[in-house]
């Protein structure tokens, strides 16, 4: 007997704080990598696709699909603004 399948496994990434655009409040995010794998006996084995990133709110727990060059244009934005 042979047990296969796949899945997704999300990676963090990083995490802070930021508006969401869905519950409308500043409030706290993850950042996670998501990838999905061919699995056996439950063990990522190949991978199946390319890494897809999301955000996902602490607070609704909404889950916001990104571009991997996020976290860099949100730090490059703020150092425009004058925030460290």
């Amino acid at each position: 007997m042979l047990i296969f399948g796949w899945g997704n496994r999300p990676k963090f990434v990083a995490s802070g704080s930021f508006p969401c655009s869905v519950c409308k409040t500043n409030t706290n995010y993850i950042h996670l990598r998501h990838r999905r794998w061919l699995t056996f006996f439950f063990i990522p084995v190949i991978p199946l696709s390319k890494p897809f990133d999301t955000v996902a709110c602490q607070k609704c727990q909404s889950s916001i699909p990104i571009s991997s060059d996020w976290q860099t244009d949100k730090v490059a934005s703020r150092a425009h603004q004058g925030v460290e």
